[in-house]
């Protein structure tokens, strides 16, 4: 029995718990006879424009001219003469066990695949909370809490003084980061969206009021957002409630505007009934 059998053979006793000497699956007549598990196929979608923004900094990998002409990440390459690096490695596994709702045995398995079947020199992370060491240490910023504030949920002091003793736990957030994420992706299309909404007579947006020509007039670079709150118990008979503060930016195209994530995560209230 060759190494990777042996390999593969312990992996397969792990999943099953199974004693058995060799690996060996079910016979199927053909392939109609195997049972479809619901299991989705993934594509590029499943990848798609921001995708790994919230995982990690894809902004932060440098890249290098190779000899051919095209670019390579600057880091320890997965494996020799590979075209990417051990740290888009890591972010690819970690946003598909994100996606798939992997459990971290379920990677650690993967993970054993992927040693077995690369070159030998791979580099291939030894188990998933390596992967996750990895994607921290390039995540997009070291926290997205900015702050977190333990107090009365009654009187707002940190030490109660109107004898309630309610404990509420309020979580701000970092804005600037938030911000200036959305100015990267997407300074150009608000420029020109404001601009576009400015040239319409027909009331269509924020942009047509009186109030927000006023504040553009005295803010010429005002950043306009619409915050809410909403929330409630987390389980029916619950003692907690959760309340995020969450803010849109109104310069963005109302298709944007909406979108998960480019909403802007302000601060969570979280505190007694």
């Amino acid at each position: 029995m060759s190494r990777n059998q042996r390999v593969l053979n312990a992996q397969y006793k792990k999943l099953t718990k199974s004693h058995q000497s060799t690996v060996k699956g079910p016979d199927f007549r053909n392939f109609d006879d195997i049972q479809d598990h619901g299991f989705e196929p993934m594509d590029a979608t499943d990848f798609s424009e921001g995708y790994f923004e919230n995982v990690v900094n894809v902004n932060a990998i440098d890249y290098q001219r190779v000899n051919n002409g095209t670019f390579k990440p600057i880091g320890e390459p997965l494996f020799i003469d590979s075209q990417h690096s051990v740290v888009e490695f890591s972010m690819a596994i970690m946003g598909a066990a994100r996606q798939k709702n992997l459990t971290d045995a379920a990677v650690n398995v993967i993970l054993d695949l992927f040693r077995i079947y690369l070159p030998n020199s791979n580099k291939v992370p030894s188990s998933y909370n390596k992967i996750k060491k990895i994607v921290t240490e390039n995540q997009l910023s070291p926290s997205p809490v900015k702050e977190v504030i333990k107090c009365c949920g009654v009187c707002c002091e940190t030490l109660c003084t109107c004898g309630k003793n309610q404990t509420t736990m309020v979580v701000i957030y970092d804005l600037d980061a938030q911000l200036l994420r959305s100015f990267r992706k997407y300074k150009v299309i608000m420029d020109n969206y404001r601009a576009e909404m400015l040239a319409q007579e027909t009331l269509m947006d924020i942009h047509q009021t009186e109030q927000y020509k006023l504040a553009l007039q005295k803010y010429k670079n005002m950043i306009p957002i619409s915050y809410y709150s909403d929330g409630g118990r987390y389980a029916e008979n619950g003692k907690f409630e959760g309340w995020p503060l969450i803010a849109s930016i109104l310069d963005l195209p109302p298709i944007l505007r909406g979108k998960f994530t480019n909403l802007i995560f302000m601060a969570y209230w979280y505190s007694p009934n």
